[in-house]
């Protein structure tokens, strides 16, 4: 609760009006914010479709621009880096998707947080599913 106080305390200041300095601001009130095992900060900005983030390894702040990603079904399923200096995708894959997920889950810190009982089966659902989209007109022709 005092990361919100803190946090809220802060946005009660006066905001930038320039977007580099609202970025900033968001930036340097996430920052002040921060835990000490704080891993990523994340911005989203919906007006532009843009994710701006930074990483405890690599702290200058990166953009991803939503609109420049193909989301078409025919398009390679991908995954964004977090481990590399500069945007970076990978190929997604379920092989990938089930060590991201095993190391999250198995996570001593939050195992104990939460308390919870992941099973084997669990995490392998969770990083299978979904491992493609359908598109919606193929949905309706498998019906």
């Amino acid at each position: 609760m005092e990361r919100f106080f803190k946090g809220a305390t802060r946005l009660a200041d006066v905001i930038p009006v320039s977007e580099r300095e609202r970025i900033q601001f968001t930036q340097d009130t996430l920052e002040f914010v921060r835990r000490e095992d704080t891993a990523y900060t994340l911005i989203y900005d919906l007006e532009k479709m843009q994710i701006h983030f930074t990483t405890s390894i690599y702290p200058d702040m990166k953009t991803v621009r939503i609109g420049a990603l193909d989301f078409s079904s025919d398009a390679a399923p991908l995954a964004l880096n977090l481990q590399k200096p500069a945007v970076s995708y990978i190929n997604y894959n379920v092989d990938m998707n089930r060590r991201v997920a095993e190391s999250f889950f198995r996570d001593p810190v939050l195992t104990k947080t939460f308390g919870w009982r992941i099973t084997d089966d669990m995490i392998d659902f969770f990083a299978s599913f979904p491992d493609k989209f359908l598109n919606i007109l193929d949905f309706y022709h498998h019906k």
